[in-house]
C-alpha cells in the first residue's frame, strides 16, 4: 500500500534534516527491532523526505557493516528492521544526499552544475543520522570500527546506558581531525512529551563538548560544517549534517 506523505525533501537546503529512533530500548540478541527514520529539525518533526537517496545500514559489534531495507511504516517516518544476534554495541547509521544549486535568480532548485550550468553554486547537502544500541549485558566495548569514521560525525567518549544527572562527553570529528569552537544544536524532549527543547552547545579547542543531561528523556545533537570539496562539473561544495540520537533513562530499581 502507497502511504501518502508531505514532501519535505527540499527543505534540506534551510536546514531540515533526518534522525534515527529506536522502537525499543532494552534488546538481548535474537530480538526483532525496530529503527525509525524520522525527518524535520531539530528533533521536531516536519513531513518527509522522499525515499530515493536514502540508505541506512548497521554496523556490528565485530566492525562488520550489513546494509538495510528502508520500508514505509506511516507519514510521519520510515523503518528499518534488523535482528541482532550478538551481544554488543550496534551502530545504526542512515544517509541522505541531496544535491542542490542557486540559480541566476536566486532561487534553489534541485540538480546540479551539470542540470544549470551557470548556477551561482552547486552543493551536495550529504546527511548522517546515527543512534547507537546496546544488545545484551555485560557488554565490553571495542574500539570504534573504521565504518564509523565519517567526514563529520558526533563520537562520544563512551557509549553506553546513561541516566539523569550525568555529564556526557563528545568530541565532533572529521576524516581528519576536529571541529574546535563550533556551534551544535541540542535538541531535548522530556519523558511527559512536552514541546521540543532547543538550545547551543559549542566545541572547545579540541572539539570537545559536554551534555549534562539532567532528565529522562530523548536527546539529539545536530552537528553542520560546510567544506570546499566538490565533483567537477556536479557541485562545487559539500554541506555535511551529523545527528547522534539518545535517549537517557532513569534506572529501575529492583524490589
Amino acid at each position: 500500500m502507497k502511504i501518502e506523505f508531505f514532501d519535505t525533501t527540499d527543505h534540506m537546503v534551510y536546514g531540515h534534516e533526518g534522525w534515527l529512533v529506536p522502537g525499543t530500548n532494552h534488546v538481548h540478541e535474537g530480538d526483532a527491532v525496530e529503527v525509525f527514520i524520522r525527518w524535520g529539525h531539530n528533533m521536531e518533526a516536519h513531513g518527509l523526505a522522499r525515499k530515493e537517496g536514502l540508505t541506512a545500514c548497521v554496523v556490528l559489534p565485530d566492525g562488520n557493516t550489513e546494509e538495510l531495507c528502508i520500508e514505509g511504516y506511516d507519514a510521519d517516518c520510515y523503518v528499518t528492521r534488523y535482528t541482532p544476534v550478538q551481544k554488543g554495541l550496534y551502530h545504526f547509521i542512515g544517509k541522505y544526499v541531496g544535491l542542490y544549486v542557486i540559480d541566476q535568480q536566486g532561487k534553489h532548485q534541485r540538480g546540479t552544475l551539470k542540470d544549470y550550468p551557470d548556477a551561482q553554486s552547486a552543493t551536495s547537502f550529504t546527511q548522517y543520522s546515527h543512534m547507537t544500541m546496546m544488545v545484551g549485558h555485560n557488554i565490553t566495548l571495542d574500539l570504534i570500527p573504521e565504518m564509523l569514521k565519517l567526514p563529520l560525525r558526533v563520537e562520544a567518549d563512551e557509549y553506553t546506558k546513561w541516566q539523569p544527572g550525568e555529564e556526557i562527553g563528545f568530541q565532533l570529528l572529521t576524516a581528519d581531525g576536529f571541529l574546535a569552537d563550533t556551534e551544535i544544536d541540542l535538541a531535548f524532549k522530556d519523558e511527559s512529551d512536552k514541546a521540543v527543547v532547543q538550545s547551543k552547545l559549542k566545541t572547545d579547542a579540541r572539539g570537545k563538548l559536554s551534555v549534562n543531561a539532567k532528565e529522562a528523556g530523548q536527546y539529539l545533537l545536530i552537528a553542520r560544517n560546510l567544506v570546499p570539496v566538490g565533483e567537477a562539473g556536479l557541485y562545487s561544495d559539500t554541506k555535511y549534517t551529523n545527528t547522534y540520537y539518545f535517549n537517557v533513562r532513569k534506572r529501575k530499581v529492583k524490589n
